[in-house]
């Protein structure tokens, strides 16, 4: 069974991907990929199932990418963008290019979707980072890379 710690980080990392990828991404699927609003809502509803594995999974890959790369709290903020901007970037492509397929996307649309997920990841690397701690506190969980106050 599960310990209620482990579970509240489960759930926490849980919702913080899920929350956060769904306000991202559902505007470039439809104004970009041109995806049916239909199609839209199956990718996001396949990303909340494959967040239950991946998000928490996530979770930990934050917190041993950081531990690899020697990051920790009170690292300079530099360093916390530039980590956490890679490891976005590296996970990031290798779950929505299968989710897209997953959705029966077409081998153009993932390879069109790609840029976008490392643009994204360029962008989004860090802020996810502050967000998923900050979701984590809500949940009492430890950040991976937030001072605490």
């Amino acid at each position: 069974m599960m310990s209620r710690e482990t579970a509240k980080t489960w759930f926490a990392d849980y919702a913080s991907r899920t929350s956060f990828y769904a306000a991202a991404y559902m505007p470039y699927e439809s104004l970009v990929l041109h995806l049916e609003p239909l199609d839209v809502l199956k990718v996001r509803l396949g990303a909340a199932v494959v967040n239950i594995v991946s998000g928490p999974a996530y979770g930990k890959f934050r917190e041993l990418w950081a531990k690899l790369f020697k990051t920790e709290r009170y690292s300079s903020e530099l360093k916390k963008s530039v980590v956490e901007t890679v490891g976005s970037t590296v996970y990031s492509v290798a779950t929505y290019s299968a989710l897209l397929s997953a959705s029966g996307a077409s081998l153009e649309t993932i390879l069109k979707g790609t840029p976008f997920v490392v643009g994204m990841s360029l962008v989004s690397g860090r802020p996810y980072g502050i967000y998923s701690d900050y979701v984590r506190g809500l949940f009492g969980v430890k950040s991976v890379l937030r001072k605490e106050v």
